[in-house]
């Protein structure tokens, strides 16, 4: 895998602040890092480069982060649902055009945002059903994330809708992020895009990613959790304006 046209300091620059947001806010680092490392390569690239990284940032994030409140482990199946969502997804990726499921996760964020002025309050369906939609977002959101590296809307939904504190709702969100990009390693090496390019790539980012989110934790503290909430929602609108802007541009691009 070629990396000429990827410029190394950008790609440093990306991941640092990306995992600094990450160790912030306690989300977030996969779903900056995809589109400011696709500025400079493509998606598929993208999400190779950011693999390690990834997997690093998620699993500091665990560690650092027990608290000793319920068990993240009581959300394992969740996580197992999205490790098989992402052995399609990723398998779609690396055979299909990923853009169509961009489009798709961004009018499910937008439902989700504008579901009180489409009066449909609490999807209550999800917490009274909590096995069925357990199994539902897990493999949404592994889908998605094979796709597009971006699973954490559908998380939130979920974990929003069944009420789960913020703390434990961190924890599940790196845990089923960081069994996923676990699964996509075989993935991608079995398909030989992770070659020995990438691979080296992917340890350089991995460090600045290690340095960033133990500085960033230092500045957790100050996030209220009305800041946080706020966040959240910001950060909804950010995703799906990001992802739709992203297959308007991959749309437009193959017309001209």
């Amino acid at each position: 895998m070629g990396f000429s046209d990827f410029s190394l300091f950008f790609a440093i620059s990306a991941i640092v602040l990306s995992a600094f947001v990450h160790a912030a806010f306690g989300f977030g680092f996969p779903m900056l890092a995809t589109p400011l490392l696709a500025i400079q390569s493509n998606v598929q690239n993208a999400i190779l480069f950011s693999l390690f990284p990834t997997i690093v940032v998620n699993l500091i994030t665990l560690l650092y982060r027990r608290d000793g409140g319920p068990s993240v482990f009581h959300f394992a199946p969740l996580a197992a649902y999205s490790v098989i969502g992402t052995l399609f997804g990723t398998q779609l990726l690396i055979n299909f055009s990923p853009e169509p499921f961009r489009l798709f996760l961004a009018l499910i964020i937008l439902l989700y945002l504008f579901k009180e002025k489409l009066a449909m309050h609490k999807i209550t369906w999800i917490k009274e059903h909590q096995t069925f939609s357990m199994l539902i977002f897990g493999l949404l959101a592994g889908l998605v994330s094979g796709t597009t590296n971006i699973m954490i809307p559908v998380l939130l939904i979920y974990l929003t809708e069944i009420e789960v504190e913020r703390n434990l709702m961190i924890r599940v969100m790196n845990l089923c992020f960081f069994s996923a990009k676990i699964t996509q390693v075989g993935q991608f090496t079995a398909a030989g895009l992770l070659d020995t390019t990438s691979l080296i790539i992917s340890i350089l980012l991995s460090l600045a990613a290690t340095i960033a989110i133990l500085v960033g934790f230092r500045f957790r503290v100050y996030i209220s959790n009305n800041f946080y909430d706020v966040f959240l929602k910001f950060s909804l609108y950010i995703m799906a304006f990001v992802l739709i802007f992203q297959f308007l541009a991959s749309h437009l691009s193959h017309t001209w």
